[in-house]
């Protein structure tokens, strides 16, 4: 208890006192006469006494003190001011009391039940407050599995979809529940596609013109930014078109991390493509694949599709027009200029996981293409690498296979352009007045040579190099984590 707490206490104790010496002090002031008088009903005996009977209200008079004698009269003033100190001393003992227990959040004794009635009351402090207190005991383990499954119906049915309240500590509740299974597909589909609200961003630092480069990017803007504690978004668009021409795009893909201390994503990867249509409005649609985790669980991903598409103007081609090119000639150009070397090894590098390491090189020629190259298993993207013009001409690829699996081939994804540093530079794709070229994208089929592991003879000595390298590297940040 707190000393200015006890130093009021001490004063309404005083003023109490003293008032309530001053309230018997009023009503007996002074004494008038000696008359017996009844103590029952005040009636003045004079005439009658002594007497076995009171005349007024028939008491027993000979009962031990039943007669008083001599009347006093009472003084207002003092009496009154009795009663304002009394008065006076109340008011402040229940202010003070008021403020001594109005903090205590009294939500925490209540039982579970009392909380969940609670959260259909029509008064929105008393919802989120019972509301916080049912997140935290779920937090602690503490709810027992039907007031928690009647929190997940509320959060649903008045939280998730009208969103009707700003400080959402639900969400830590709905990410546990969906760790715990508890959370049926569509749920968790109406969760996820409320925190993955994105949006699509095009640079308009240029004119959008005939003959230059349109950059384009997405952004997200969830509405508990900052509020989940493992929630992981990528995405990557599948679909790409400019008014009658369609794109296909390396897999780029774009993460947002929504954690409250995990770096929240506002923007990610950058996409491009050459504007081929007339001048006139056009539309850019585009398809974007979702993928939403939370963490690193990587089994229990959700994924879906978000179509999003914008409305442009393109202008006339100005005088820094670029060229595109896309005839299969400049595209087995490269085709015949690219040699792919690669190697399997058998639980070599990462523990009982086959590794799979190889060198894709640019043979030389008068110009090369910047080269973006998907490595794929079937339909997976295993591992993203590249090539541009100013970077060499060898780019090295690495990734890992379930332990016992083994690949005869693997497929390379290419998409060929002379763009390279299109997204750093903001500007419409002319490089020094050259033209740029666009190819459509091509596959290109790599066999696989297995080896025991890296000290196995046969095994080319620069992709023994950078297995070795890349070893090092992944033993030193996976201690550094």
């Amino acid at each position: 208890m707190s000393q200015s707490f006890t130093t009021v206490w001490h004063l309404v104790g005083a003023l109490a006192l003293l008032g309530a010496w001053a309230v018997v002090l009023g009503r007996r002031w002074r004494r008038i006469d000696g008359h017996p008088w009844c103590r029952r009903c005040r009636f003045d005996l004079v005439g009658s006494w002594p007497a076995s009977t009171c005349p007024e209200c028939g008491s027993d008079l000979s009962a031990k003190r039943a007669v008083a004698h001599g009347q006093r009269a009472a003084q207002p003033v003092v009496f009154g001011a009795g009663v304002f100190i009394l008065i006076l001393a109340m008011t402040i003992g229940i202010r003070a009391g008021y403020q001594r227990i109005a903090p205590i959040d009294w939500n925490s004794y209540k039982p579970a039940a009392w909380l969940v009635r609670d959260l259909h009351s029509t008064k929105g402090e008393r919802v989120e407050a019972a509301l916080a207190e049912l997140v935290e005991r779920d937090e602690a383990g503490d709810l027992a599995p039907h007031h928690r499954a009647a929190l997940l119906d509320h959060v649903f049915e008045s939280l998730v979809s009208q969103l009707q309240t700003t400080k959402v500590q639900w969400v830590p509740l709905v990410e546990r529940a969906w760790m715990d299974d508890l959370l049926s597909e569509q749920r968790r589909l109406e969760f996820a596609r409320t925190a993955a609200s994105i949006q699509l961003d095009i640079s308009r630092r240029q004119p959008i013109r005939r003959g230059g480069l349109l950059t384009f990017k997405i952004r997200l803007q969830p509405p508990f930014r900052g509020r989940t504690e493992r929630m992981r978004i990528e995405a990557w668009p599948v679909e790409v078109a400019l008014a009658e021409e369609s794109f296909r795009l390396q897999r780029s893909v774009t993460s947002f991390g929504l954690s409250r201390g995990g770096g929240y994503g506002g923007g990610g990867s950058g996409y491009a493509i050459p504007i081929l249509a007339q001048p006139g409005e056009a539309t850019l649609h585009t398809v974007w694949q979702i993928d939403c985790r939370l963490g690193d669980d990587k089994q229990r991903v959700l994924s879906w599709r978000e179509t999003l598409d914008e409305s442009l103007m393109i202008e006339p081609a100005g005088p820094d027009a670029v060229t595109y090119l896309t005839d299969e000639q400049s595209t087995q150009h490269v085709r015949e200029a690219l040699r792919i070397d690669v190697a399997g090894l058998r639980n070599a590098l990462h523990d009982g996981l086959g590794d799979v390491v190889g060198i894709v090189t640019m043979e030389p020629q008068q110009w090369r293409p910047g080269l973006g190259i998907d490595i794929m298993v079937g339909d997976e993207v295993m591992d993203q690498t590249g090539l541009a013009e100013g970077f060499g001409r060898r780019a090295h690829f690495h990734f890992a296979l379930p332990a016992g699996t083994e690949i005869e081939s693997l497929d390379l994804m290419v998409f060929p352009s002379q763009a390279p540093d299109i997204f750093g530079r903001g500007d419409t794709g002319a490089l020094n007045d050259k033209p740029v070229w666009f190819g459509d994208p091509f596959t290109l089929r790599a066999p696989v040579q297995w080896f025991d592991d890296v000290d196995s003879p046969g095994l080319d000595d620069e992709l023994r190099e950078r297995a070795i390298r890349d070893k090092s590297r992944w033993q030193r940040e996976r201690n550094e984590m």
